[in-house]
């Protein structure tokens, strides 16, 4: 059994090790581009051996997209639970993604192609979108409820969302010299007349 669980183990290391390979060549290069030889080539396998763990590379597309699922979830609730607004955790969160930088490349190139009714990720991003909007426009909506902010709840969420992706693209567009979590807090306090820090 001690063997077997090893097995496992070295198993699930090797495909988190692909997906993080992944996400560097998705992102560097777009899903079209990257190749599952050149993915599988960084982490030292051959193509069969990566083909064993993901049997497409939809499927390695799709485990990447997880992947992200998993760590946005993790700190909008961590930026809500933390933060003393809505609108601060927009801007805490924005800085929380910052600390994944491939994570980043990879959302703003996968985002763009996946305009394409065709690309495999269109589905994911249309609904995530969706899914952004319903829930910043959830904690949002007290504070149009109470006059802090003008809404409506949804419109807001949608234009914070805009603004948030916009200025991440600047930034790697930049190469940096645009800071997205200074410039998010500045531009959201200049809308709403609430004060937001970039911590």
């Amino acid at each position: 059994m001690g063997d077997r669980s090893n097995g496992y183990a070295t198993g699930r290391a090797r495909r988190e090790r692909l997906i993080d390979a992944a996400i560097a060549a998705f992102g560097e290069s777009g899903f079209h581009t990257a190749t599952l030889g050149d993915i599988a080539a960084a982490c030292g396998i051959s193509r069969p051996g990566l083909l064993h763990h993901f049997d497409s590379k939809e499927a390695l597309l799709t485990a990447v997209l997880e992947r992200r699922d998993a760590i946005d979830r993790e700190a909008f609730t961590g930026a809500i639970d933390r933060s003393v607004s809505p609108l601060q955790a927009i801007v805490d969160i924005t800085a929380s993604n910052a600390e994944t930088a491939g994570l980043i490349q990879l959302y703003a190139v996968l985002s763009a192609e996946a305009t394409n009714p065709a690309h495999p990720a269109h589905d994911y991003f249309a609904g995530l979108y969706r899914r952004l909007t319903d829930d910043v426009a959830d904690t949002l909506r007290p504070l149009v409820d109470d006059g802090t902010v003008a809404g409506p709840a949804d419109e807001l969420a949608r234009e914070l969302l805009a603004l948030r992706d916009g200025l991440v693209l600047q930034s790697l567009l930049s190469r940096g010299r645009i800071r997205p979590t200074e410039a998010l807090a500045a531009a959201i306090t200049r809308l709403t007349g609430v004060e937001v820090t970039a911590r």
